[in-house]
């Protein structure tokens, strides 16, 4: 008894689940007549496949979700048909003297479905603001002749230093000479004979020492 019991309440197979599923083949774009815009393939069907009078009057339009797969329909217009091509005509009885129907048949298939979107471009990184316009340098003060002791013909104006403004000696024995584009104003130079200073100056250490000024 308890056997018997168990056997029954086993689950059974559903029918669905024992009905294979049909997958349809992907629509050839070339096999396509009309429709793709609806989402369908329909082909223009020839005149020997045109179906029979009793049969036309119960075509469908060829709208979307009219027609099945391997349906007949009538297209007017609609979902890409063509009004006038007129590939199936019918004679009298049926209408005085002939009537021409547009007819075509939906194909048993799918179209691939669209990619995804492209994900959208990254926001654009924020614009650096220009920077401020280079300031020009202060513009120094024009020499005084009566103030220049040498120089002016480098463009300088050279002042000879006091003992008491000499540099100490390790500086001295690095200075620049007074020669012409070489002293920065505010700076200090050997005197050699350049640019109108004297060789024979010694006022620091029996060094001629120049200063230019600013």
């Amino acid at each position: 008894m308890a056997s018997s019991l168990a056997l029954s309440s086993s689950p059974r197979p559903s029918i669905a689940s024992a009905i294979p599923r049909i997958v349809l083949p992907t629509c050839d774009l070339k096999q396509c007549d009309a429709g793709i815009s609806c989402g369908m393939c329909l082909r223009l069907i020839k005149q020997s496949e045109c179906p029979s009078q009793q049969t036309v009057l119960s075509l469908p339009s060829c709208f979307t979700g009219g027609v099945g797969f391997g349906g007949l329909c009538e297209g007017d217009g609609q979902c890409d048909t063509d009004n006038g091509l007129n590939n199936c005509d019918y004679p009298y009885p049926f209408v005085s003297p002939h009537i021409y129907l547009d007819i075509y048949k939906r194909l048993h298939c799918v179209f691939a479905p669209s990619p995804p979107p492209q994900p959208p471009s990254p926001p654009s990184p924020p614009m650096i603001p220009p920077l401020p316009p280079l300031q020009p340098p202060p513009q120094l003060p024009a020499c005084e002749p009566q103030q220049c002791e040498a120089g002016l013909e480098c463009g300088y104006c050279l002042r000879r230093l006091q003992v008491s403004e000499c540099p100490p000696p390790e500086t001295l024995y690095r200075s620049i000479r007074c020669e012409e584009g070489q002293v920065p104003p505010g700076e200090i130079c050997e005197a050699g004979g350049e640019c109108g200073t004297s060789n024979d100056a010694d006022n620091c250490l029996y060094r001629g020492m120049f200063s230019s000024t600013l």
